[in-house]
């Protein structure tokens, strides 16, 4: 399955890793391991987690969709 995707974030970067970081969920910050990555299917929805918008080619072998 071939999308476009929108990731929202504060940091600057160029390449996605796979590495453990924090993150924010609702008003709480968690310590993970990084399985993944998020994406949204609009620029508007990703922009409300960060000012930088990175867009995306997205090839998705396995994702995990919620209804």
């Amino acid at each position: 399955m071939k999308l476009l995707g929108y990731h929202g974030t504060s940091a600057n970067f160029k390449k996605f890793e796979k590495r453990g970081g924090v993150r924010q969920i609702l008003f709480s910050s968690f310590e993970v391991p990084s399985n993944g990555f998020f994406f949204w299917d609009n620029f508007e929805d990703a922009a409300g987690f960060g000012p930088n918008v990175v867009v995306a080619n997205l090839t998705l072998r396995r994702p995990l969709v919620f209804p």
